[in-house]
């Protein structure tokens, strides 16, 4: 390469072009003002030859910014010395560089342009191996990285002189090292240290040559299934190598084989970890729940030994589905389902292990639960008096869950007709007002003059008032508030107020779902609805 340097001026930066269209930007700001417009139009000069060049160098993104970063530096120049000259000529050297295809011109920055390329290929066939990782490192760790091409080729350009590492990374099957023959399955900070490699010393507008002839690696290979043969898909095998420090992981196919590869000669540990309620195991046949590293020691499992360039097969893994509670909670009033209630399972230390809820049928189901004695507790909004297994009251989850009834629960099965029927509180539906608080429970049934009969449809207004319809959504029949008087001079009770639009036979039942007790108040059939203003209808206040 042939190497062109412009002369000298005093007290300015040259600009210098390598003879295949290389840059080299300016080190040092211009200082001689009087002379400023002749040296930046020198510089400009460099500039618009190096954008011409019959045959510059390929340069990827990274270069062109730079050339477009010198554009910038000699306009920032320019304005400062008032070159009006420079600037105008400037402005169409900007448009062109920013037409310009990637790869058209590559700039060069003093003091750092060494340079680190190699070779990736196949020790056993010398084959190159492409789209292998190449990673590039410094004391302070990652830096840089790049993929090798079809020819097994990589490059790093522009770095600044010093010490590096480089080490590889591959899916293709072979033993990844980290320069100079380092054997590193999993990568850089977790199967090898830096320290353990040579580092290679990159020196200033000089190439320094990092070859790499890879190992084919052996392999661990085995099925997961449940207890029963069925196959356990999208499960995440963990390895591990002697010392417990996690290498790789892979998940299961559809069938629940897997696959690891790339692994060097070595001691290896393998676990489970998976998203769905199954007892998760350490080879061979060790319980981890949750998984290895959380759930247990990886090194307590049983060794795999595995040898470059053979196959570890076999492995395989049975885990236990994990069990379950399952169960009903229902209104102790009416017998009406409740749903959103939470239940809370305990183990036997008091601790909380896990919740699930009621769904609209008042059913539960709660899985993940290892082989163990658990407590049940719930908790809900409606009012309802929260209980502990089996029937013992927990008042807003304030008591101590071992000392209710404990549940067994064993793997592969669900503990059915764990059941809880709650009492003081009401469930809203299509018949029934919850008012104040839902503490008490309305409804009404109705019967007119040609002798059919029903129920009222509730619909909230507050949280004390609420109307009934009997047949037309648009037709408003009754409407009732239940008032909260317990903090009234002279009155200690809640109030029950209705109104009706009605000449059918109305039986309205209002009751307090914390004491049980009910008011009825009739309508006959035939009579205009009286109004009800009952002040004594029920004295519990708290």
């Amino acid at each position: 390469m042939r190497l062109l340097t412009q002369p000298s001026f005093p007290a300015v930066a040259c600009l210098t072009i390598i003879a295949a269209g290389s840059l080299l930007l300016p080190t040092t700001p211009v200082a001689a003002a009087g002379d400023a417009d002749d040296h930046l139009m020198r510089q400009l000069h460099q500039l618009e030859q190096a954008l011409a060049a019959e045959s510059p160098i390929a340069a990827g993104p990274e270069q062109v910014a730079r050339l477009q970063s010198q554009l910038r530096w000699l306009h920032h120049l320019a304005e400062e010395k008032g070159a009006a000259a420079v600037l105008e000529r400037l402005e169409l050297l900007d448009k062109r560089s920013k037409a310009m295809a990637d790869g058209m011109v590559k700039v060069i920055i003093p003091g750092q342009q060494g340079t680190v390329a190699g070779t990736v290929t196949s020790a056993s066939s010398g084959q190159p191996l492409a789209g292998v990782l190449v990673l590039l490192w410094t004391s302070d760790f990652f830096s840089s990285i790049t993929d090798t091409d079809a020819s097994g080729q990589y490059i790093f350009q522009d770095l600044a002189p010093g010490e590096y590492w480089v080490s590889t990374e591959n899916t293709a099957g072979f033993v990844d090292e980290l320069w100079e023959d380092v054997v590193c399955t999993g990568g850089v900070l977790a199967g090898c240290d830096l320290r353990d490699g040579t580092p290679i010393e990159v020196v200033d507008l000089a190439t320094t040559t990092v070859d790499f002839a890879l190992d084919v690696g052996g392999s661990i290979a085995g099925t997961v299934t449940e207890v029963g043969g069925e196959p356990l898909s999208s499960t995440k095998m963990q390895l591990f190598n002697a010392a417990g420090v996690s290498l790789m992981g892979g998940f299961t196919d559809l069938e629940g084989n897997f696959r690891l590869d790339g692994l060097g000669t070595g001691t290896y540990f393998l676990g489970t970890v998976n998203f769905i309620d199954y007892l998760d195991e350490l080879y061979d046949d060790l319980p981890c729940p949750a998984g290895p590293p959380t759930g247990c020691d990886p090194t307590t499992g049983t060794s795999i030994e595995v040898t470059a360039g053979r196959a570890t097969s076999d492995i395989d893994f049975e885990l236990a589905q994990l069990g379950g509670i399952s169960g009903r909670v229902t209104d102790g009033l009416s017998g009406d389902p409740i749903p959103f209630v939470d239940i809370n399972v305990w183990n036997t230390q008091g601790e909380f292990v896990g919740s699930g809820f009621t769904d609209d049928t008042g059913q539960y189901l709660i899985g993940g639960l290892r082989t163990a004695s658990y407590f049940l507790t719930t908790g809900n909004f409606r009012g309802f008096a929260d209980e502990l297994y089996d029937d013992l009251p927990c008042p807003e989850a304030n008591c101590d869950p071992t000392t209710g009834t404990p549940v067994a629960v064993e793997l592969n099965t669900t503990t059915t007709g764990i059941d809880f029927v709650l009492t003081g509180g009401c469930v809203e539906s299509n018949n029934v007002l919850c008012l104040n608080g839902d503490r008490f429970r309305v409804e009404t049934t109705w019967r007119n003059f040609a002798g059919a009969d029903g129920v009222g449809n509730a619909i909230e207004l507050t949280d004390d008032t609420g109307y009934f319809w009997f047949f037309e959504e648009e037709n408003v029949e009754m409407v009732i508030k239940v008032l909260d008087a317990c903090g009234f001079p002279g009155f200690n009770n809640y109030w029950v107020f209705a109104g009706g639009l009605t000449s059918v036979e109305v039986l309205l039942t209002v009751t307090d779902t914390q004491t049980g007790e009910s008011q009825q108040y009739t309508n006959p059939l035939g009579a205009p609805f009286q109004p009800i203003q009952d002040t004594g209808a029920f004295d519990t206040c708290p």
